[in-house]
Order: C-alpha cells, then sequence, then structure tokens
C-alpha cells in the first residue's frame, strides 16, 4: 500500500506483530465516554434517555443499563475509537433485560 491518496495511511508490517488478548478499556474507563458512538439510540426522553445512550454499551454497568439502538434493523451500529489503528477479532455482547435486540457481533 502506498500513501498516494489523502487521507491514507502506508501500510504498516508491525501492526501484524501486535497482539494483545487483554480488554481494550471498555470495563475500566480508559476508553473515554467520547469514544462511544452509535448509528442511533432510544432517546424518547423518558427514563430511556440516560439508561441507552451508547455509553451505556460499557459491559457489568449497574441496573442492566445498555446501549439500545432506536431501530430493530441490521444497519444500526455502534463504533468504539480504541485511538489507534487496530484489528478486532472478537468482542463479546450482552442484551439489557429491559431491551433486546438481536444483533451480530
Amino acid at each position: 500500500m502506498d500513501k498516494s491518496a489523502a487521507g491514507t495511511l502506508a501500510y504498516d508490517p508491525s501492526y501484524d506483530a501486535c497482539e494483545q488478548d487483554d480488554p481494550l478499556g471498555m470495563i475500566s474507563g480508559a476508553i473515554t465516554d467520547a469514544q462511544i458512538s452509535a448509528s442511533s439510540y432510544i432517546d424518547d426522553g423518558g427514563w430511556a434517555i440516560n439508561n441507552c445512550a451508547p455509553t451505556n454499551a460499557r459491559p457489568f454497568l449497574a441496573n442492566g443499563l445498555a446501549w439500545c439502538p432506536k431501530y430493530k434493523s441490521s444497519t444500526e451500529w455502534l463504533q468504539i475509537d480504541l485511538g489507534v489503528r487496530a484489528t478486532v477479532r472478537s468482542a463479546r455482547k450482552r442484551s439489557s433485560p429491559f431491551h433486546s435486540v438481536d444483533m451480530a457481533t
């Protein structure tokens, strides 16, 4: 790969050598709320406005809090900016007991 296209990065083989099997910071808070975004969330002005925000996608939150996409659609997404270029090979998800949407990971 080359850097001929604006906004692209050259390939660096050292990225392939990096292995990290440890959590990336969603539980510890190393990944900040500002690094978490989503295509949508339920914000009907009631209890859901704070309880369904993308930042509630963190595992093990109290009271069953979770990110709740606004639409039951395969086009919904959750984005976590790791702050570095990385390949994520697996992810864990959990469902809120209050709002369950089947989503692929």
